[in-house]
């Protein structure tokens, strides 16, 4: 009987842990890192998210699977929740471990799935006042336009419509305090940038970018080691692709994986 009663003790405990672990990871998901999106329809399966911006920003406008749904559920969702995207790049995202039918299926659907990981670190552990090499600072009014021509440009490889409608949702954050600006420049030309997400318990790089002649100068570590300075306190949070070659500097970095979810994309 007592034995009975303790294996009982031991399943209730690691059921317990396995909740709060996914109810982490689901907060994590959904608090501390910008979709900039609002949920427009929700049912037991899925959420569907639109942008507050524009519906043309393919990351911001997605379906949520809570949990993996059949083809045929697959199916209605797509052909009922993302035939108006302006886009036309249907999303799915999800955090639950996918099944190689699951895969297989999105892939035969001509659906391209990548694993993203939330990396964490707190900013004390990251600060440096040091940068011998370059000036950074942080972007106010007068400085503005000189990051908005920058980040234009590195955009267009994208196309100019995609460009001119990120420079507006960029510049829409700014103006509503939601988005802080840095720059990393030498000899008056910007050769680096970050952008920042304030939270109301962390911060998130959202972006960060060097110019190509600059690469592998410490110009991005730099930029977050001055982030880290500028907030203190705090928890920073970046998320970056499983395959992407960014990883391994966050890693190097101190950064430490805290979760992590899918994305898949026609």
């Amino acid at each position: 009987m007592y034995e009975q009663i303790g294996f009982f003790k031991k399943k209730t405990e690691q059921l317990l842990k396995k909740y709060y672990q996914l109810k982490v990871e689901h907060q994590l998901m959904n608090k501390q890192f910008f979709t900039g999106s609002k949920i427009s329809y929700e049912t037991d399966l899925f959420q569907k998210h639109f942008s507050a911006y524009s519906n043309y920003l393919y990351d911001q406008n997605f379906i949520w699977l809570k949990k993996e749904p059949s083809i045929d559920e697959l199916a209605a969702i797509e052909e009922n929740f993302m035939e108006n995207w302006m886009n036309d790049a249907p999303m799915f995202k999800f955090n639950f471990t996918p099944s190689d039918s699951f895969l297989a299926h999105l892939e035969t659907q001509g659906f391209s799935t990548e694993k993203m990981l939330i990396f964490t670190i707190p900013s004390n552990q990251l600060a440096s006042t040091s940068f011998p090499k370059f000036e950074i600072s942080k972007v106010h009014t007068a400085t503005l336009t000189e990051f908005l021509n920058s980040k234009f440009t590195q955009d267009l490889i994208y196309g100019e419509e995609f460009a001119k409608i990120n420079q507006h949702f960029l510049l829409t954050l700014f103006k509503e305090d939601i988005l802080d600006l840095f720059i990393a420049s030498t000899n008056q030309a910007v050769i680096g940038f970050a952008t920042v997400i304030k939270h109301p318990t962390n911060i998130e790089i959202y972006d960060i970018y060097t110019a190509p002649d600059f690469r592998n100068q410490t110009v991005a570590k730099s930029l977050q080691q001055y982030i880290a300075n500028f907030y203190q306190d705090t928890t920073i949070v970046v998320v970056a692709d499983y395959s992407d070659t960014p990883k391994e500097m966050y890693k190097k970095l101190g950064y430490k994986i805290s979760g992590l979810f899918y994305q898949a994309q026609k």
